[in-house]
């Protein structure tokens, strides 16, 4: 896409360029026009080398942000799985510290705020959702 709308500036350039070069210089209609076209098919040329080099350049830079996002998501799920192992202990020792302490109002705070953070690792992070789409635009990317 980027390819053929380079193509087609700069092509649309040469071609103003070339009309005007040509009437500053006094010279007839019709060599003006004619070397206005081949401006316009050079500069359409020169345009689509162009613009295969901008298309490389973006591919490139959109992989290695990806990339990194796919890296950020294997740091984030490691994390959590290393803080799941000790979320099981915590949750060991919070069903012993209920068992040994009335229900007061503290404890139920407690209980409500480790409820809500168990909620919200299930449903997953915005993080992960990025990254979700991160990985879908990857394989389209690899697709086309």
């Amino acid at each position: 896409m980027i390819t053929r709308l380079i193509s087609a500036i700069v092509g649309l350039l040469a071609f103003a360029g070339m009309i005007l070069a040509g009437y500053l210089a006094g010279n007839p209609f019709t060599t003006i026009i004619q070397r206005a076209l081949v401006g316009l098919v050079g500069g359409m040329a020169a345009g689509y080398i162009a613009g295969i080099f901008a298309q490389h350049v973006i591919d490139e830079n959109f992989m290695r942000v990806i990339d990194a996002d796919a890296d950020a998501d294997l740091a984030a799920d490691a994390v959590s799985a290393a803080s799941g192992a000790s979320q099981a202990d915590e949750d060991i020792a919070e069903k012993e510290a209920k068992s040994a302490v009335d229900s007061t109002g503290a404890d139920s705070k407690d209980r409500q705020d480790k409820e809500a953070r168990k909620i919200s690792r299930e449903q997953g992070s915005p993080l992960r959702e990025q990254t979700l789409s991160a990985r879908a635009a990857r394989e389209m990317i690899g697709k086309s």
